[in-house]
């Protein structure tokens, strides 16, 4: 029998076990509450609150792993010697699994995909010193962050501990066994409904992907989870596996692009390449934005067709979600899909001769231009993705970044905080009219870069009065977070901002080419049952009717709202052989023998 003393701490001892076990199953929890919201639609800032809003109930599942863990204690006695040294073994072992937790649903949670050890890395050597160098975050942000988790590890740490102290006492109490039996019974009364329900979510999640996508991340969990118990160690194993032995194996075919080099155009327009910051089709399908985008993009189309501007427009499918930009970026680039930072940085110190778009323009006797107003320093330029990739690779004629755009105005975000009309103005009005060549620009925006500002910069007539604003909101601070209504003000801006910008700034030979990199982070839930989630939009808009009418035969339709009744859907890689095709076929050698148009890239 137990007396009270022991009863109270045999009672203890079960709800450390399932906060322990709970624990496991909060990063996941959490974050499907606060991306994918129950039928209210409340996301909540609140961490509390997510477990009553939420749509499954942590409590009624239960951890393989932490019960394995916890079965050899049950065969140590008090005075063991390997009580001394597996306690803190598998203490530390349940830390590993919690914050292997944390780092897995919060990757899939921003990515849509699952987390792969070797690639994370890479980018964790070569992208994210400098990102956290450059964005303007207080010192004192991450110490506090540092002493946190170092808190809160001990004190996880010291209750793994406590645990297995008491399941070592108390292991051969009937009634504490008895106890324990209670509390699973009543607990688990409603286990067969509470799986149902999360399998029928779990299933409705993965149908949305396509064969072409990458396997969905929740198949595991949908197995594991219908035997009642889930375990982390199959997602272990999946982040540690790569899966390919060559990285860039689909790159043997380039020949096909060294091709290109024999075709001349005859005119040569100037091409504008501008990939928009999460411009994906949550922008255009979402329930929030449909509507709002729909009556957006007819004011826009008939403003760009009043100035004698044509369109045609498509949705393209990225190889990313949520982040990773340069990835999209470089796919839509070199015609060839680049997924992860292991495929990207072979691909830039190894494959320094290969044959990309902006190769083909420099062949073509055009002037090159790539220009990025996130913060950066000179000093660091070739150390970090796309924005700042070595120009050995890329062969740019001029690379313009942050230091060197003279602004002076209110920064609108910790990425640097330039107006993107400041940025395309600036470099349009003192660089590009500068060259008597044809021009070929490529740029990203950064203003609808998440966290999305529920307040975006002004659109003005000039540009250089942007430098005059110091406070546009007073002492207001601007709020910054991952909701739909933030993202969408994000995306009215761009919209907005860019035709204002072919309107006024657009030479009559000149082409413009707007696509997403990719899909909001944590928002390309909102295209389940409605549309692929990994498409952006793509906008083909000149002056030369005839040319952007000829995309009609890939797929687009007319205007800036996709016809999805008429069109075929595209992809990043197949950007590269798509706009050289049609370049030639309008603007080049007369009998000319075009290329073909590559939907899959190499």
């Amino acid at each position: 029998m137990l007396n009270k003393s022991h009863l109270f701490y045999a009672i203890l001892c079960w709800i450390f076990f399932f906060l322990l076990n709970s624990l496991l199953f909060c990063p996941a929890y959490v974050i499907d509450c606060q991306l994918h919201p129950a039928e209210t639609g409340v996301v909540t800032d609140a961490w509390w609150q997510p477990f009553l809003l939420g749509n499954y109930n942590i409590f009624y599942q239960l951890c393989g792993d932490f019960l394995l863990l916890l079965l050899p204690v049950l065969l140590l006695k008090k005075e063991h010697w390997l009580k001394k040294v597996y306690l803190p073994i598998a203490a530390f072992s349940y830390l590993f699994l919690l914050y292997y937790n944390i780092y897995l649903e919060g990757y899939k949670g921003m990515y849509s995909v699952h987390p792969i050890f070797e690639n994370d890395w890479v980018i964790i050597q070569e992208v994210l010193p400098t990102f956290l160098r450059e964005i303007s975050v207080k010192g004192s942000t991450y110490l506090g962050g540092f002493l946190g988790f170092l808190v809160l590890s001990v004190l996880i740490f010291m209750g793994m501990i406590f645990l297995q102290n008491k399941f070592i006492h108390f292991r051969k109490k009937p009634l504490f066994w008895g106890i324990g039996l209670v509390v699973f019974i009543l607990g688990f009364l409603s286990l067969p409904d509470r799986i149902a329900e999360g399998t029928e979510r779990i299933l409705e999640k993965s149908s949305e992907d396509r064969v072409e996508t990458r396997t969905t991340d929740t198949t595991s969990i949908a197995n594991h989870t219908m035997q009642g118990i889930h375990w982390i160690y199959p997602d272990i194993q999946v982040s540690a596996t790569l899966d390919r032995e060559d990285h860039l194996k689909h790159l043997g075919k380039r020949w096909i692009y060294d091709f290109y080099k024999q075709k001349q155009l005859v005119q040569k327009p100037n091409i504008f390449l501008l990939f928009v910051e999460s411009y994906g089709g949550v922008a255009a399908m979402s329930d929030y934005c449909e509507a709002p985008y729909d009556s957006l993009t007819t004011v826009l189309s008939q403003e760009l067709a009043s100035a004698g501007w044509s369109i045609a427009s498509n949705y393209s499918k990225s190889t990313v979600i949520g982040g990773r930009s340069w990835l999209a970026m470089t796919t839509a680039i070199i015609g060839a899909r680049i997924e992860d930072q292991i495929q990207y940085s072979e691909l830039i110190n190894k494959r320094q001769r290969y044959p990309h778009m902006v190769d083909f323009f420099n062949q073509q006797g055009y002037e090159t231009f790539r220009v990025s107003s996130m913060k950066i320093e000179k000093a660091k330029m070739d150390t970090m993705s796309m924005m700042t990739i070595p120009n050995r690779f890329w062969k740019f004629d001029h690379r313009y970044f942050f230091p060197d755009i003279p602004y002076t105005g209110y920064s609108y975000d910790f990425y640097g905080g330039i107006p993107d009309q400041y940025t395309l103005s600036w470099a349009t009005d003192e660089l590009l009219t500068k060259t008597k060549k044809p021009t070929f620009y490529t740029a990203i925006t950064m203003n609808s870069h998440g966290p999305w500002h529920y307040k975006m910069p002004p659109i003005v007539e000039d540009w250089r009065t942007l430098n005059d604003i110091k406070k546009p909101f007073g002492e207001e601070e601007i709020g910054k977070d991952m909701r739909i209504f933030s993202y969408w003000t994000a995306m009215e801006y761009q919209l907005k901002m860019l035709t204002h910008y072919i309107k006024n700034k657009g030479q009559d030979n000149s082409i413009y080419i707007l696509i997403g990199d990719h899909n909001p982070a944590g928002l390309e839930y909102k295209l389940f049952n409605k549309f692929n989630k990994w498409a952006t939009p793509i906008h083909i808009i000149s002056k030369d009717s005839t040319f952007v009418q000829s995309f009609h035969q890939h797929g687009f339709t007319e205007g800036m709202k996709v016809d999805t009744s008429q069109y075929t859907i595209m992809r990043h890689m197949g950007l590269y052989s798509l706009l050289t095709r049609q370049l030639l076929e309008n603007y080049g050698e007369e009998e000319e023998v075009l290329p073909d148009y590559l939907p899959w890239g190499l």
